[in-house]
This record gives structure tokens, C-alpha cells and sequence, in this order.
């Protein structure tokens, strides 16, 4: 579908400029959070890391897979912040695959709860099978958890045979590091859906600028599902599937996919223009707060 330069300028210049600013604010809330409940897998790992670190290099991580694909930003935000902990890169990078099942998880309960309230609160022009993509939006997220958790039974004695073997050992490492600190739980499911609730409201917000006049209960429910589509990552900058994504679910929603389209692209420029103030924000802070090693005592070293 093409999209003239014309109709995305007048989407910028039409947009509320209330509702970009807290979207931009729920995108940085979004982030801290992250850190907080990184911060809480990584207790074993690296547990001198702080939230300021974990959030700051989470930001900067967000910002490599934006435009490198197949999730670069996780392994380059394990290697930093390993290097910078002094610990293990592999037991660091175990707690990402987890993180990110964390997401899924998060993301499919907001689906299901979103898709609740536009069913019990609908909008006139809501299409009635809404009600049936309650169980869609559960069952793919937690068929695809299962799948890696017997992936990760199967390939566990072949850890270094591979590199995909590798990641899904370590992935059940942590879950099983996890599964023996039970006390940790509470926490991380409260921080993982508010880390959910905060990427749904930055949306949200940012969907609501561009069109005021839309139903935030059927906004709510196509969000979750949206983001779900983040979760495979093979194009640079998801450069198509974003707005294909964005315009699939949306339109099923029953807006105007001729509006649409050109949304979905101003809604692209403006997240990667937030993602790169943010994430370029996150570097500049964690290379300021790094700590200098200590002083050696005045002849340290040399010869008696």
C-alpha cells in the first residue's frame, strides 16, 4: 500500500502534542522498570550490577536491535554489562532468553485483559470476534514458552555443540536457578506487568495522538497483540513488518486501513526517534557512572 510523504507529514502536524509527551515519559518508565526486574534475575550473575546499570544498558541494548536484527541488542547489553560487573558473560546472558519470556508472558496477559475490556466495553464498530482472540492471544505466547522448554530438555547434554544449543541451555539454567529462589517470583511478576502495562500505555499514548478521537478500550486491546509481532525480529529496523503488523491488527480492530497506513509509518519514526534519544541516553549514563579501578598504594609493583 502505498503512502505519500504528504498524508505522514500531516499525520506529525495534526498529532496532540499532550499525548506524544507521555508517551515519550511512559517509554522512559518503561525502561527503568526493565532495569528494576533485570536487576532482580540478575542477583546471582552479577549482583553488585545496580537498576541505574541494568536500565541504562537495557535503553542502549533496545536501541541495537532496533536497527540490527535477530535481537544483537541482547547479547550487547550482556557483554557490557558483564565486562562491566566482572562476571561471567554466560551466566549474564542466561537471564536474557528468561527476560524475555518474561515479556511474552506479560504481553499476553495485557492481550487477554485488553481484549476483555474492548469485548465488555465495545465500541460500536468493534467486530464481534473479538471475544474469540481472548484465546488466540494466550495460546500462541504460551505454545511457543512451552516449545523452548522442551527444546531446552532436549538439547541440554549438546550445550556446546552449537550456538542455538548453547542459548537454550542457558535459558533453562536461569529458569531453573530461578525455580530454586521462589521468593523472587512475586516480584518479578509484578515488575513484568508493569514493565508490560508501561510498553502498552507508550502505545497507547502515541496511537491516541494520532487519532484522539479513537476508543482507547479497542486501542487497549490491539496493542498487546501488536507488540506481540516485536518478538521475531529478521528485518533491519522491522523496516515493513512493523507497519504490516500494525495495520493487520488494527484493521481487524476495525479502523480505516487507508488511515492507517499512515500512521503505522509516523508511529515508526516517532518510536525509533524515542528509542535513540533513550537508548543513547542510557550509553552516555552508563559511561559516566562507570567507576574508576582503585589506585595501586605509591610503589605498588616495584622492586624491593
Amino acid at each position: 500500500m502505498n503512502v505519500g510523504v504528504e498524508r505522514v507529514t500531516a499525520a506529525f502536524r495534526d498529532a496532540a502534542i499532550g499525548y506524544l509527551a507521555l508517551g515519550f515519559g511512559a517509554y522512559a518508565v518503561f525502561f527503568v522498570l526493565r532495569g528494576l526486574r533485570w536487576k532482580l534475575l540478575l542477583r546471582n550473575a552479577a549482583p553488585s550490577a545496580t537498576v541505574r546499570t541494568a536500565a541504562s544498558l537495557s535503553a542502549f541494548g533496545w536501541l541495537v536491535s532496533t536497527f540490527v536484527p535477530m535481537k544483537a541488542g541482547d547479547v550487547t547489553r550482556a557483554t557490557l554489562l558483564a565486562r562491566r560487573e566482572r562476571a561471567s558473560f554466560a551466566t549474564v546472558a542466561g537471564t536474557v532468553p528468561l527476560e524475555r519470556a518474561l515479556d511474552v508472558l506479560g504481553l499476553a496477559a495485557t492481550a487477554s485483559l485488553g481484549l476483555l475490556a474492548a469485548a465488555v466495553y465495545a465500541h460500536p464498530h468493534l467486530p464481534a470476534s473479538v471475544q474469540e482472540a481472548v484465546a488466540v492471544a494466550w495460546a500462541l505466547p504460551i505454545l511457543g514458552l512451552l516449545l523452548l522448554f522442551g527444546l531446552a530438555s532436549l538439547v541440554r547434554r549438546y550445550r556446546d555443540r552449537n550456538r542455538l544449543t548453547r542459548f537454550v541451555a542457558r535459558f533453562l539454567d536461569a529458569a531453573d536457578e530461578l525455580r530454586r529462589s521462589p521468593r523472587r517470583l512475586p516480584a518479578l511478576l509484578l515488575t513484568t506487568l508493569l514493565v508490560s502495562a508501561a510498553q502498552v500505555a507508550v502505545f497507547l499514548f502515541l496511537f491516541l495522538a494520532f487519532e484522539p478521537g479513537a476508543p482507547p478500550s479497542v486501542v487497549l486491546a490491539g496493542v498487546p497483540i501488536f507488540l506481540l509481532s516485536f518478538a521475531i525480529s529478521i528485518v533491519p529496523g522491522n523496516v515493513g513488518t512493523y507497519e504490516a503488523a500494525f495495520i493487520l491488527v488494527f484493521g481487524a480492530l476495525g479502523f480505516d486501513e487507508q488511515r492507517l497506513s499512515a500512521v503505522g509509518i509516523a508511529l515508526h519514526i516517532l518510536t525509533t526517534s524515542m528509542v535513540v534519544v533513550l537508548g543513547a541516553a542510557g550509553l552516555v549514563v552508563d559511561r559516566l557512572t562507570r567507576t574508576a579501578p582503585a589506585p595501586q598504594p605509591v610503589g605498588a609493583g616495584a622492586s624491593p
